[in-house]
């Protein structure tokens, strides 16, 4: 938390809380190491929601279901909480924040609202969109049905650690990954793209970290949500599979050069 202008207060069952806008966080005052993000809570048009321990001072379990240990807080957006923090935050005026939602006002959070919402996070490859779906654990393809669309399991050996992404052979029909055969290929197959894309825990922070029960607020410091990606189609040079092509053909006698017949001289 940065340190300087004094925090406005807000009151959650009788105890003060601050509202932090640079960490878009509320700060239990009497004990700020007891902090709750607003990714972590429910936003809509009218501002948060969450459901809140009276126990713990903080978001409940949800195995704990209903009980009378628990209670629903609802907030206002953080425009209406801080305006002059948003206002400063974000290069403008406090008329120009008061009135409007933090999702009008917070360009850099639009995204991550949105995944608070439950819009998935979307891939567009070669022309179809794909949501990035951490419960079926793939890339699912939008309206194509009979496809198995791109499951996670199957990409660790598509991984380029030097480039820090994914280089996928992928069948534009299908919309699914395709295997070559490293050792015979010699030719480039019909519909067969490389595709370059991050890694599912690039694509949706959020998805994941809910996925395997990690902090969220850990994962989002490697990087921000975001809305959508395209993936690359890599070609010639920058293709690893027409650099196996070639090596393959090399390998199995199919770059010999072609004899020419000879004709008769006039």
């Amino acid at each position: 938390m940065k340190r300087g202008r004094k925090l406005p207060e807000i009151n959650i069952l009788g105890r003060p809380w601050l509202v932090n806008v640079d960490d878009y966080e509320i700060i239990d005052k009497e004990h700020p190491a007891n902090s709750i993000a607003g990714y972590e809570m429910r936003y809509s048009d009218n501002g948060y929601r969450f459901a809140f321990s009276k126990r713990y001072q903080n978001l409940s379990n949800p195995l704990d279901g209903e009980t009378d240990e628990v209670v629903t807080v609802n907030l206002f957006h953080f425009t209406e909480m801080d305006p002059e923090g948003v206002a400063k935050k974000y290069g403008l005026k406090v008329n120009e924040v008061k009135g409007k939602t933090d999702y009008e006002v917070m360009e850099d959070k639009r995204a991550l609202i949105d995944r608070m919402r439950g819009r998935q996070t979307t891939v567009d490859i070669a022309g179809h969109t794909f949501y990035v779906d951490f419960p079926m654990e793939m890339l699912r393809p939008e309206d194509n049905f009979f496809s198995n669309g791109i499951p996670f399991s199957e990409l660790d050996h598509y991984y380029n650690e030097e480039l820090d992404r994914l280089e996928v052979s992928y069948n534009k029909q299908t919309q699914e990954l395709e295997e070559v055969d490293y050792e015979n290929i010699v030719e480039q197959p019909d519909n067969l793209l490389i595709v370059a894309f991050p890694t599912p825990d690039k694509l949706d922070p959020v998805g994941y970290a809910r996925a395997h029960g990690f902090d969220v607020g850990f994962v989002l410091e490697d990087g921000p949500q975001k809305a959508h990606f395209k993936a690359e189609i890599l070609r010639g040079k920058d293709s690893w599979l027409t650099g196996l092509i070639e090596e393959n053909r090399q390998r199995l006698g199919h770059d010999k050069p072609v004899r020419k017949k000879k004709g008769r001289r006039i």
